[in-house]
């Protein structure tokens, strides 16, 4: 079993900056790690809730995933050197009494094309991404997609080129079992 992972809640803080500056030209020719210490200064350092948030969520949503202390040992107990973690504060609580926590920008080390297109309910079209692989969307939300297995393999965590993140059932399940991925929706996904 797969997972399809997509975010269960709005943005509601801010960040400081962000990759996608126009004034940051590599960024888009280099959406995956590994990314140089240069690079990783334009990532945010700061994402700072509303006041009324009582408690942030252990994954916060901008352009990659921000995720908290307890997420990055669970993927680097699993896939260590795979994937990068740039730190960031993420700041919450009371006007009066702010908090301070250790998040990381999950910059994710593992680019798969497991989809069956043949095989999923997705409508594809003749034209390719950058990457020359077929466009396609699903048809019906919440269908499941067919993933080749021989094409996941070891894997626990990676990207398709729509930037689609999937994870394994194994990591899933550590996930779950620890309490952590509030701020996730797992869906599962058909594996042949």
């Amino acid at each position: 079993m797969v997972y399809y992972v997509r975010s269960d809640n709005i943005p509601i803080g801010s960040y400081d900056r962000m990759p996608d500056d126009p004034m940051q030209p590599w960024f888009e020719t280099h959406f995956f790690p590994p990314f140089e210490d240069w690079q990783c200064e334009y990532f945010p350092s700061r994402y700072t809730f509303h006041p009324a948030v009582p408690k942030p969520p252990d994954v916060v949503v901008f352009r990659y995933w921000g995720v908290c202390e307890g997420i990055k040992e669970i993927i680097e107990s699993v896939e260590l050197g795979v994937h990068q973690f740039i730190p960031f504060k993420l700041i919450y609580g009371p006007e009066n009494d702010r908090i301070e926590l250790q998040y990381y920008t999950l910059a994710i080390g593992c680019w798969l094309e497991a989809i069956n297109l043949e095989k999923s309910d997705v409508k594809i079209s003749e034209k390719s991404d950058a990457t020359g692989n077929p466009l396609y969307w699903m048809k019906k939300r919440n269908v499941p997609l067919v993933l080749k297995k021989e094409m996941i393999g070891d894997h626990h965590l990676w990207v398709n080129s729509r930037r689609q993140t999937f994870f394994s059932t194994a990591l899933h399940d550590r996930l779950i079992a620890a309490d952590l991925g509030s701020g996730w929706k797992f869906e599962k996904q058909i594996v042949t």
